[in-house]
């Protein structure tokens, strides 16, 4: 049985569940809301469909009892031309994966490569081991007249709990595309800091340092020379301050 409700409809289901609909103004559905026990819940299918103008799915969200959630699939997926673009994992509300990235981004021209990997650990960027961010490049190249696609990595970032934070080495980094070392940020529990050395470095072609920047707790700041430094392509110093 369907319930009219302007360019709403609701559709009641024999296991006292309904399905809201709202549609385009050319009665193509828009969207399916499941709903069961006062709640957005659906189990083993999506329990909230968004469609484009041309009827394909442009997202689905897995609901149980009122939270997004589902066990070891994506939670949250969204398409383009038909395609999945971005996969998010949840459990219990909150956004979350273990040992995995969370959510992960493709691109859809190429063959489907991944772009973008985010960890979490209970709705926070979190990685005990590697970057909890990882953004890629995906190149066309040509070696002996022949094509073939590319894929690396563009920018890096380490987070503990939430917060930008390394020990070993800078908690951002980015690269070229040709896998030279761009810029490097060093972060302890959030703030740009640190103690043996720049904790910002920019860089030419080849790991030539362009730039030297020192800073303790956010502040620039060095006790023994120079807070920054900027060079000249053969090392050269062109000004400190």
């Amino acid at each position: 049985m369907a319930c009219v409700m302007g360019s709403a409809r609701i559709e009641h289901r024999k296991d006292d569940s309904h399905v809201l609909i709202e549609d385009y103004q050319d009665g193509t559905v828009k969207l399916e809301c499941y709903i069961q026990n006062g709640a957005i819940h659906r189990d083993n299918e999506p329990a909230l469909i968004e469609y484009n103008e041309y009827g394909h799915v442009k997202l689905e969200r897995y609901y149980q009892k009122g939270k997004i959630h589902r066990d070891d699939c994506p939670a949250m997926i969204e398409y383009k031309d038909r395609r999945v673009k971005k996969e998010h994992y949840y459990q219990k509300g909150e956004i979350h994966r273990d040992d995995k990235p969370a959510v992960i981004e493709y691109e859809i021209f190429y063959g489907g490569y991944v772009i973008l990997e985010r960890y979490y650990q209970k709705g926070k960027h979190h990685r005990d081991v590697g970057p909890a961010v990882i953004k890629y490049y995906v190149l066309n190249c040509i070696k002996f007249d022949k094509y073939y696609i590319e894929h690396r990595v563009k920018k890096e970032r380490y987070y503990q709990k939430g917060k930008l934070h390394r020990d070993d080495g800078p908690a951002m980094s980015e690269y070229t595309e040709h896998r030279y070392v761009k810029k490097e940020r060093y972060y302890q529990k959030g703030k740009l800091h640190r103690t043996d050395g720049p904790a910002l470095i920019k860089y030419f072609i080849l790991k030539r340092v362009k730039e030297e920047h020192y800073y303790q707790c956010v502040k620039l700041y060095r006790n023994d020379g120079p807070a920054l430094n900027e060079y000249c392509n053969n090392g050269a110093v062109i000004s400190s301050s």
